[in-house]
């Protein structure tokens, strides 16, 4: 089924062992700039599972293009990191993997806002991403950076990794002197693409003796800047024929957008509900000028979706990045024909949140990323304790599914009819039904354990205590609770959780308070929009959903307002009277009468069911409780809560 999925294919000097790449990402793993334990066991793992090359994120390699001063990202700024480098590679090379160094320089994308040390970049163009006007570079600094990557390739093969991907995308340095919207330079590196493309050519030509023939040397190119006025495919065709032309180069890696654009970030890491392939359109079109082998990215999430891609011609390696972050044991799975035990990537981009918060990588519903308390793998002991589970919301079924893996017996009790909790209902909005894979998954691994929910059933305390003398997990959730806003009782009140019970009970023009800064107030108004609703979202600060990081609220935004929402920020509700509401400016004080609002849906607290959980406080019983009952959170922390607290109750 995944024939050509796990063929072989020559990369300049390497042999790989299959078609499966993960592309360079930072997971936020790195110890002081360079490689250690953590970042070593991350890499490693993905390596023993199968996958046939990896690449390091994005190592600065001059203090002028620096992706962050945060020590738990790579940077190659001299010889402390060849120890690293060494123990990376004996690590994958030692499980039969490959393992590159990206090399990158930010330009004027990015700001480490270093005291005395501006960014540089082609031209002083300002960075719409972060504000960030850089330095113009002159022609002495221009090789002053190229020496910079030499450097670098030296040490990457001191340390003996396999070779170097230049990062020529994201509006980095190279790509920043390809595009016409960063190169505004009227010497030899601007002005024409022959121009432009000349720091790129320059940088491969004294890259390639640095790193050595007997390593890879590949590249990371857009296929467009999609964007008018910036770089499209008929141009990135040609600088790929003049990067072959080199004969120095052995892959071009294809990707899309330039983060120096306002949305360029948001949608090179796109979120669901975006599709998938999404840049395999523009790999075709490159792999048709070019006889070098030719990688792409961009939401390949599964591998029958890779397979296609290789099949069809599109690209000739996959990468399956955030995919690898849910699951890193794809290609042992699809080996051994358990393609269905894959835990599926579904978008969330909880990993990517996590590294613009500066964290480690994170994942939904993927708790052993990097949790150093939680173990999946079976206790050693035979004589387990029962596990009775109350709830098959997230926290619930991971709980279950916890222990069942673990050896323990499992019942698990529902009070409603279905699983899934809240999430279950968020899964009813067209841009939230790849989430239901979360549920999906855990459901299905439950039945192959022989765990089969018991729905319907609402269960006191007393009754829990006499099932069993095993263990007791509260799982038991959250219920949503409207605010007490002054009225007359003239405008329905609501929460988003009972709008998305049914939708069709509330007509007319609503209004949504969003007071919980995340998804839930968009997804309200998702709902009734779609019905056809007029739809008003305010909130007291300033900004709609003012926690979701840009690669989600970018879609979000576009989906709602060009559906017809509107946002009024810096808002919050007064009171209500004959069908008006009441707004008052929390600057200003001045105050906005919105008319004819049939519906006010207010996103305000939710308030953990823990009425068993206390019930059950004095007795002797082991009970944990996990998720939103102990208090109101994520998906991710429920289930991440949920796998720890069971691993920490049994022995390994």
């Amino acid at each position: 089924m995944h024939n050509r999925l796990l063929e072989p294919i020559e990369i300049g000097p390497r042999r790989l062992r299959n078609r499966i790449f993960i592309s360079a990402h930072v997971p936020g793993f790195a110890d002081q700039g360079a490689p250690g334990k953590r970042y070593i066991s991350y890499h490693r793992q993905r390596a023993a599972a199968g996958v046939a090359m990896q690449i390091t994120g994005g190592t600065a390699v001059h203090r002028s293009g620096l992706l962050t001063t945060a020590p738990s990202a790579l940077v190659n700024l001299d010889d402390t990191i060849i120890p690293g480098y060494q123990s990376l590679s004996d690590a994958v090379q030692g499980e039969g993997g490959t393992m590159l160094a990206q090399l990158a320089h930010s330009a004027g994308t990015l700001s480490a806002e270093l005291l005395g040390q501006p960014s540089w970049a082609p031209s002083p163009v300002r960075s719409a991403l972060t504000g960030n006007v850089p330095h113009e570079m002159s022609s002495a600094e221009i090789l002053e950076i190229i020496d910079a990557f030499v450097a670098a390739s030296g040490r990457v093969r001191a340390g003996g990794l396999d070779g170097i991907e230049l990062l020529s995308a994201f509006g980095f340095l190279p790509h920043a002197f390809l595009s016409p919207l960063n190169n505004r330079r009227t010497d030899g590196y601007g002005g024409s693409l022959k121009n432009r493309m000349r720091f790129l050519l320059e940088l491969v030509e004294a890259c390639r003796p640095a790193i050595g023939e007997d390593r890879i040397l590949g590249i990371r190119i857009p296929g467009s800047d999609m964007t008018p006025g910036g770089l499209e495919i008929s141009d990135m065709q040609a600088v790929a024929q003049a990067l072959e032309n080199t004969g120095q180069v052995d892959y071009l890696n294809v990707i899309a957008y330039n983060n120096s654009l306002r949305f360029g970030r948001a949608l090179h890491w796109p979120a669901t509900p975006a599709g998938h392939e999404l840049f395999t359109e523009l790999s075709a079109q490159i792999k048709a000028v070019v006889s070098l082998p030719v990688l792409v990215a961009g939401r390949i999430t599964h591998p029958d979706q890779a397979e296609a891609v290789i099949a069809s011609g599109q690209a000739d390696m996959v990468a399956m990045t955030r995919a690898h972050i849910t699951d890193p044991e794809i290609v042992r799975k699809i080996t051994e024909g358990r393609a269905d035990d894959i835990r599926p990537c579904v978008g969330a981009n909880t990993c990517i949140r996590a590294r613009f918060q500066g964290r480690p990588v994170r994942c939904m519903h993927n708790p052993y990323v990097i949790s150093r308390n939680t173990d999946p793998t079976p206790a050693s002991s035979n004589d387990l304790p029962p596990v009775t589970v109350v709830g098959a919301g997230p926290a619930g079924l991971e709980a279950a599914l916890t222990a069942a893996q673990r050896g323990h017996s499992v019942r698990l009790l529902e009070r409603s009819g279905e699983y899934g909790g809240q999430l279950r209902l968020w899964c009813r909005v067209e841009s939230q039904k790849e989430l239901a894979a979360v549920i999906d998954w855990r459901v299905r691994q439950l039945d192959k354990l022989g765990v089969h929910p018991e729905f319907n059933q609402t269960v006191t305390a007393d009754q829990l205590l006499n099932i069993d003398d095993g263990i007791i997990v509260m799982a038991t959730g959250a219920e949503a609770v409207a605010d007490a806003i002054p009225g007359d009782g003239s405008v329905v009140q609501t929460t988003p959780v009972e709008l998305l019970n049914d939708p069709g009970l509330f007509t007319g023009r609503a209004l949504i308070r969003d007071q919980g800064r995340g998804l839930s107030a968009l997804v309200a108004a998702e709902a009734l929009a779609a019905q056809g609703s007029n739809v008003i979202v305010v909130t007291d600060e300033p900004a709609v959903g003012l926690d979701l990081d840009l690669t989600v609220r970018v879609p979000a935004y576009d989906r709602l307002l060009n559906s017809g929402v509107e946002f009024l920020p810096n808002h919050k509700i007064a009171a209500f009277e004959d069908g008006a509401v009441k707004l008052q400016h929390v600057f200003t004080g001045q105050q906005t009468v919105l008319p004819s609002i049939d519906v006010l849906v207010d996103d305000h607290i939710m308030r953990p069911c823990d009425d068993l959980m206390k019930a059950l406080a004095g007795s002797d019983r082991i009970v944990r409780s996990v998720g939103d009952c102990v208090a109101p959170r994520t998906v991710e922390a429920a289930i991440h809560e949920a796998a720890q607290a069971i691993a920490q109750l049994t022995p390994a």
